[in-house]
């Protein structure tokens, strides 16, 4: 590796442990995979009993990630669990596009006594944009940082 690289490595840990948040419950499975992979499955994962929790819950959800060429530039639709993802970057490094995401309801059906009682939140789909840059490390395209965002409404 070369030294700027291991530089621009170092940076970037550094910032995404500057700016990350604590742990806590994640209902959307963060999963990247290589440019070139296409995949249909179904994967068990562990979600949050409801949004929110810290008490976690088995869950069957399908993977899918189907790589094609439109216009001349690769693309890629993208569905893990209750989220779609179209990437429209045609830069292999960048990935930008719309996103859909569904939120499950909360009802009564919790083990946490306190939110048991509280008031019933119906599910949600939520709509917008996604964000991410894939940091190369080497020549492997599994060996990156990768630094996403989205910004989603209902």
């Amino acid at each position: 590796m070369t030294q700027s690289k291991l530089w621009s490595a170092g940076l970037a840990a550094t910032a995404a442990m500057m700016f990350s948040h604590g742990a806590s419950a994640q209902e959307i499975i963060p999963l990247q995979f290589s440019g070139d992979t296409n995949l249909v499955g179904l994967g068990a994962f562990a979600v949050p009993d409801f949004y929110g929790s810290d008490k976690q819950k088995g869950a069957a959800a399908p993977l899918l990630h189907y790589n094609f060429d439109a216009w001349g530039n690769p693309m890629y639709v993208q569905v893990i669990g209750p989220e779609i993802r179209l990437n429209l970057s045609p830069i292999r490094e960048w990935r930008i596009g719309p996103v859909i995401r569904w939120r499950q309801r909360r009802d009564d059906d919790v083990d946490n006594g306190v939110v048991k009682h509280m008031q019933h939140i119906p599910s949600a789909t939520e709509m917008g944009a996604f964000v991410a840059y894939h940091l190369p490390l080497d020549s492997n395209p599994l060996h990156k940082v990768v630094f996403t965002g989205d910004v989603t409404w209902n």
